[in-house]
């Protein structure tokens, strides 16, 4: 697609766009009024907004840059600047200029319209955490440019595929283009932490075995192998609930404020103490464990209180304690471990397991029998040992 360049283009390709422009935006164009839809109505409705004169000053960069190339009339002006404002999500609407900027690069191509917001949204996700420099408009006698930093961004596409790199190299944020390879999400977090409930044996295999954390890392936790699990040991044992907390002051460097930077910290100069399992139980007792399977008195945590403290105190998840409390087991847990925890020799009480029973068997470890293996090779293809897709009960 070919780019324009305010003070590059002929006065004759000048007025070619403009045509081009009033020609893109003269159909069924309705100012706002926000009223509501009648549900039958089958035809879509696009969010039309109507400018302020608070507006008009608030905006005046993409109005004077709209001046600047040729489009004269204000209310062409309007309709031009009406159309990212409801599609721009910081706060106070403060990126209008920019995708104004890159709609006009793209030669008001309206095509582009969605495109250029989801890039600067995301370019906005970065900047207000300070990950990213600031986007300079430029409008000088060498034309019309954009820059990040020393980067010169020419076009929606230049934008998304610098700020895309970019976010991979930062740590989730609760936002979905920061999302690393999973379906769970913390109970608690924010930009220097993560804590996840681990609420039954498959999601603790999921964050564990399976690696699909904020590391990327697998661990060798006991409670989240997919063979010889403990999990349902220490929830029926000892009524042990369980957290996982990881530390994002320790997997990632920080600034002089103390915040994530994005850079990763070296495997070789992580701290064993980045991932602690936060394990409580009834009578208020707290165990600790590392990233290293030590369990006790941690690195930096002699006691669960000192960790609680840190948390809350250092880290600012103020609610910790208060969410991250212990849960007795429920009557389906104990019904589950008193019908299928226990090895079990006899074919007829093993085939009379329902197959939830038999998948909570064999997670936990363990070994059929041959008349047992063979039984469940021989039964339809939901019943194969190897298929333990559906969910164990919750605490």
């Amino acid at each position: 697609m070919k780019k324009y360049n305010y003070f590059s283009i002929p006065n004759k390709e000048k007025q070619s766009i403009l045509e081009m422009h009033k020609k893109a935006t003269s159909r069924n164009y309705l100012k706002l009024n926000l009223r509501e839809q009648d549900d039958d109505d089958d035809e879509k409705k696009d969010e039309i907004y109507t400018l302020t004169p608070q507006d008009k000053i608030k905006y005046q960069q993409a109005f004077s840059l709209l001046r600047k190339l040729g489009v004269s009339d204000e209310n062409e002006q309007a309709k031009i600047v009406e159309k990212f404002i409801p599609l721009d999500k910081s706060d106070g609407k403060k990126n209008v200029d920019i995708m104004v900027c890159f709609y006009i690069l793209e030669g008001f191509n309206e095509s582009s319209i969605k495109a250029i917001a989801d890039a600067v949204n995301l370019y906005d996700i970065l900047k207000k955490r300070d990950y990213i420099d600031p986007i300079r408009i430029i409008n000088d006698d060498n034309g019309l440019r954009a820059y990040i930093g020393k980067k010169e961004i020419n076009s929606y596409e230049d934008l998304k595929m610098y700020v895309q790199p970019q976010a991979s190299k930062y740590p989730p944020q609760g936002h979905k283009e920061f999302d690393y390879d999973s379906n769970i999400e913390p109970l608690l977090s924010n930009d220097k932490v993560f804590v996840y409930d681990v609420r039954n044996i498959e999601r603790c295999i999921t964050l564990t075995a399976k690696a699909k954390n904020p590391t990327g890392k697998p661990y060798s936790y006991c409670i989240g192998q997919e063979t010889s699990n403990q999990f349902a040991n220490y929830r029926i044992n000892y009524t042990s609930t369980f957290y996982y907390i990881f530390d994002l002051t320790k997997i990632f460097r920080t600034d002089e404020n103390g915040m994530p930077t994005g850079e990763r910290v070296p495997d070789n100069e992580l701290k064993s103490s980045h991932m602690i399992v936060y394990d409580i139980r009834p009578d208020g007792k707290i165990e600790l464990t590392d990233a290293k399977n030590t369990t006790g008195s941690v690195a930096d945590f002699p006691t669960g209180q000192k960790f609680v403290d840190y948390v809350e105190n250092t880290l600012g998840l103020k609610e910790f304690r208060n969410v991250c409390v212990a849960k007795p087991a429920t009557k389906q847990e104990k019904e589950m471990e008193a019908k299928a925890g226990k090895k079990i020799d006899d074919l007829q009480r093993f085939a009379n397991l329902s197959y939830l029973e038999k998948k909570y068997y064999i997670i936990k470890g363990h070994p059929l029998t041959d008349e047992q293996f063979f039984y469940l090779v021989n039964q339809p293809e939901r019943n194969k040992p190897s298929d333990i897709n559906v969910s164990i009960p919750n605490m």
